[in-house]
């Protein structure tokens, strides 16, 4: 191994993350909810005045890509939902994985005394490959006490 020993480990971790796409998938996650706080949010300035929406026009769903109205339910079936639902896929939301994904929960820990007593702390192990357990995720999840 040569050069800086940081960024050769940085990248056998991605070669693992990008192995398994559900362990991407996961940390991925993970991090949008850590990002999630306050304290990390992202300072972009939001609108919050209709007023200054610009002026725009939705397209007809029951008009297709070419222009023609979509008038039998084979047409949507066959030409429309499917280009829909592939915008929502490619724009909004993202692939799902074609193949299903195993996936095992072990909780490692529970603690009903975390924050003075006033939360159950459990450790949680997320197996992402579970014939082998050598891809997994540690989850730590904080739930409120109901007194």
């Amino acid at each position: 191994m040569t050069g800086n020993p940081r960024k050769y480990i940085k990248l056998k971790i991605m070669k693992k993350f990008y192995r398994h796409p559900a362990c991407l998938f996961f940390a991925l996650l993970l991090m949008a909810t850590v990002l999630q706080v306050k304290g990390f949010s992202q300072t972009t300035i939001s609108n919050t005045s209709e007023e200054k929406v610009p002026p725009y026009t939705l397209p007809d769903p029951l008009t297709g890509k070419d222009g023609k109205k979509i008038t039998t339910i084979a047409q949507w079936n066959n030409q429309q939902r499917p280009r829909i639902y592939h915008l929502f896929e490619e724009n909004v939301y993202g692939r799902f994985p074609l193949k299903k994904i195993p996936v095992r929960f072990v909780i490692r820990e529970t603690s009903g005394h975390a924050l003075n007593n006033l939360a159950i702390r459990k450790q949680v192990r997320i197996y992402l490959d579970p014939p082998a357990n050598s891809v997994y995720i540690d989850l730590l999840v904080y739930l409120i006490k109901r007194h």
